[in-house]
């Protein structure tokens, strides 16, 4: 897939765990001239532990700090990140250059009390320079990478039950697309996706709708009615 793109100098690719290698990263920074930001789980134990050595032993001084608190939903998201400069030959990666980490803590609140607290470390590793890119900025990009997750990945696993699809080859890509495509429409509206499905599979006059409007903000409204 990687090797399909066209020069995305400038540009960082946030990927998940099972892109931490090293032929991944070379192919992104020597191939593509772009920069990659990837989460190290529990495939990687090693990393992980070289990460929190790395952080755990650094002077306080000279690991870069930034924190930031979402509310929405009746949900209250605290996040903050802790990074450090490094070598890839700390780290075992080719062109790692940063290592993070991120706590998170989201409390669910109803009626101004807290009836639930999670609470979630993850580790990082990236390519690009981490005082040039900054805890701030970086701290923004994880966040973006799992409202992808959520937004689209978590809706075609769960309401779209695509986990459970068996086709595969050409016609598999193509229904991938669709799902994909289905999930940023049903994402726009101001219900859950699987409230949104459901509705419009009881209602085919939404699906002439949605084909024949000159708009989606006309099919939304019409969604609305």
């Amino acid at each position: 897939m990687i090797a399909k793109l066209p020069n995305i100098e400038g540009c960082v690719l946030s990927m998940d765990a099972l892109h931490c290698l090293n032929e991944t990263f070379e192919q992104v920074v020597e191939d593509k001239g772009a920069d990659m930001l990837v989460c190290v789980k529990d495939n990687r134990p090693t990393t992980r532990r070289t990460i929190d050595e790395l952080l755990n032993s650094a002077p306080t001084e000279t690991i870069m700090r930034n924190s930031q608190v979402n509310f929405g939903h009746g949900r209250a998201e605290f996040r903050s990140i802790e990074m450090l400069p490094c070598d890839p030959e700390q780290i075992g990666y080719a062109h790692i250059h940063t290592v993070a980490r991120v706590f998170r803590r989201r409390e669910i609140v109803r009626n101004g009390e807290v009836l639930d607290t999670q609470n979630e470390t993850v580790h990082y590793i990236a390519t690009f320079d981490a005082a040039e890119t900054g805890p701030v900025r970086t701290l923004q990009m994880t966040r973006g990478h799992w409202a992808i997750e959520n937004r689209l990945h978590h809706v075609k696993d769960v309401s779209m039950d695509e986990d459970r699809s068996r086709v595969a080859n050409g016609v598999g890509r193509i229904m991938a697309a669709v799902r994909s495509v289905a999930a940023l429409i049903l994402n726009t509206l101001p219900v859950s996706a699987r409230t949104a499905a459901r509705r419009i599979a009881c209602n085919a006059r939404l699906v002439v709708r949605f084909l024949t409007c000159g708009s989606l903000e006309h099919w939304k409204a019409c969604f609305a009615k």
